[in-house]
């Protein structure tokens, strides 16, 4: 489902690490199952390329070397 879950005061925010430097649908299908089953819209995706991402769906796109904002 996903490779982390933080925990943030009000909510769970699930995390998905990606070596890849491109980004593929493949990335949000834990992600995706995440937000169905806990109504909820939020998520991240760190991977290994350079470019943040924020998409519609409400998920994040975080660089490797951004990872800390998490």
């Amino acid at each position: 489902m996903a490779d982390i879950i933080i925990e943030n005061p009000n909510s769970l925010s699930p995390v998905e690490i990606k070596y890849e430097k491109t980004i593929t649908p493949e990335f949000f299908k834990g992600l995706l199952f995440w937000q169905k089953i806990s109504n909820t819209q939020n998520g991240a995706v760190v991977y290994g390329g350079e470019v943040a991402q924020k998409r519609s769906n409400g998920l994040e796109i975080i660089p490797w070397n951004k990872s800390g904002e998490l």
